[in-house]
């Protein structure tokens, strides 16, 4: 689980002057102060990073200085997020008058790539939709970031006209908002699930992003009980754990960069790495796992592949995630040994094998 916020963070002491000129440099100021404060992604407007003018000029510009074509050698611990207007995006009048203007979306996913970032997001609403519908798709040259839509989870017309885009095109994915306020967060952490969810199987599976809007007085966020906060990230983890899916957490509005250095460091102490230097990653059951289980008492060894609740088949061996072995073992690595309840008493499975694909 990664956290993060909207916005401009401040760069490190040693990094602000003078100040870079160029976007590689802006991106690495960025990377680092959010390195600093231990979070692990952030979202961006693009005029912080690139100014105004031209994608395609731009994109050009960068690809003629070789510094700017070099495979990195360490890979950013921070996901950077860069957001795009909707209007330097997609833009079908222009298309109608000038090809180069039309493929601005395409040059923003190479050039932000490009830079290292994450994704291109973009502010999304029903509006938009017909608009995008009318625009050209963006070509899918390998290596282009993905646009994320980011839309209101609250706004049900938003999320299924959203969903028609994602699913006409690859190169679009869905990312959630969810507000938090002082007394929806019971409703808030339900959302969450719902928004994840969905966003997993429209998406196809993959990371998710998730902005959790706080209220317009960064005072009433601070008062929101630290159990509260617990119970969304518990949500959030057990989602993780069941779906093999990674989610980053990202803070908008008034105090955001607040919430989510306290933000991560709760989910530092309730959430250590699970899958860091002591278990191999490849190792955990998630969905998607080939298991070997055997029940300890009886000695017998069974083979199951974990699969979600809706394709459950014990004909063709599919354990659901959901199932009371599917649970137990769910985020477990091998050779672990689970309990589980059944009515003759609970049975011991030691986790022989575990194969993710």
């Amino acid at each position: 689980m990664k956290v993060g916020f909207s916005g401009r963070p401040a760069p490190p002491r040693e990094m602000r002057a003078p100040f870079g000129s160029t976007p590689l440099e802006r991106m690495q100021r960025y990377v680092s102060a959010c390195s600093e404060m231990e979070l692990g992604c952030l979202e961006v407007p693009a005029t912080l990073v690139f100014g105004k003018g031209d994608w395609r000029n731009q994109f050009l510009s960068a690809c003629t200085e070789p510094v700017r074509t070099e495979p990195k050698r360490n890979p950013s611990p921070v996901d950077v997020l860069v957001r795009v207007r909707f209007t330097d995006g997609v833009d079908p009048r222009a298309a109608e008058s000038s090809p180069c203007t039309a493929a601005t979306l395409t040059y923003a996913r190479h050039l932000i790539r490009l830079f290292g970032g994450a994704l291109v997001t973009l502010q999304f609403k029903p509006s938009h939709a017909s608009l995008i519908g009318k625009a050209p798709v963006p070509t899918g040259e390998s290596g282009a970031a993905k646009v994320g839509l980011v839309v209101d989870f609250a706004d049900q017309s938003g999320v299924q006209a959203a969903a028609r885009i994602v699913r006409k095109s690859r190169h679009y994915i869905m990312l959630p908002i969810v507000a938090i306020t002082l007394d929806n967060m019971i409703k808030a952490e339900r959302q969450i699930m719902r928004a994840l969810t969905v966003c997993y199987n429209e998406n196809g599976g993959g990371e998710i992003f998730v902005y959790l809007a706080l209220p317009q007085s960064g005072a009433a966020a601070g008062r929101v009980a630290s159990r509260n906060w617990e119970a969304i990230l518990e949500t959030i983890a057990n989602f993780e754990c069941s779906r093999g899916s990674d989610v980053g957490l990202l803070f908008s509005g008034p105090g955001s960069e607040k919430h989510a250095r306290a933000m991560a460091q709760m989910v530092s102490a309730l959430y250590p790495p699970r899958c860091g230097a002591g278990v191999e990653s490849d190792l955990v059951t998630r969905i998607g796992s080939t298991v070997r289980i055997r029940d300890v008492e009886l000695g017998l060894d069974m083979e199951y592949f974990i699969v979600a609740p809706e394709q459950a088949s014990a004909k063709k061996g599919f354990l659901s995630s959901e199932s009371p072995v599917g649970r137990a073992i769910i985020g477990q690595p091998r050779g672990s040994t689970v309990q589980v309840a059944a009515p003759g008493g609970p049975i011991l499975y030691e986790l022989l094998e575990v194969l993710n694909n």
